[in-house]
């Protein structure tokens, strides 16, 4: 039996490259490394920037929370820094108000933020709505409380 040169060349290069070489397996864990390292980054930064948006819409809330009461007359709207909220502590409210152009309005402006340093940046949120002066609604309350 006589072997053709070009059956034993051809048998030889497919015993050669039957498998991955090491080069290629040590690359091909290094790609598979490096990319779970960029994927484990970028869910590390999503999870942040899930709990800042939670914190921002609970921030926002307790901020309508504290201006619902003091529509209702539960707070007076008396200017404060930074007050514990009575049903969740861990948050810090303040009330500003300032005249404004019409004579029995206010601006009144209510901060809510977490109790934490500043240097954490913690959640805050602010809103502003014009109010009856509670100064004058409460002289005319007392002025009818006497004519009656």
């Amino acid at each position: 039996m006589i072997r053709s040169p070009h059956h034993s060349t051809a048998s030889r290069r497919r015993l050669q490259r039957e498998g991955f070489s090491l080069l290629e397996v040590i690359l091909a864990m290094a790609i598979l490394f490096f990319s779970l390292a960029a994927i484990g980054q970028l869910l590390d930064l999503g999870i942040r920037g899930a709990q800042g948006t939670r914190e921002q819409t609970q921030a926002q809330l307790w901020c309508e929370a504290v201006m619902s009461e003091i529509k209702a007359g539960i707070i007076t709207p008396d200017p404060v820094g930074e007050m514990p909220i009575e049903a969740n502590p861990e948050w810090l409210y303040s009330i500003e108000w300032e005249t404004a152009d019409q004579t029995d309005i206010v601006v009144l402006r209510v901060t809510v933020r977490r109790d934490l340093p500043l240097e954490q940046r913690p959640a805050s949120f602010t809103l502003i709505q014009w109010i009856r002066d509670p100064n004058l609604a409460a002289t005319e309350e007392t002025d009818e409380t006497v004519v009656e």
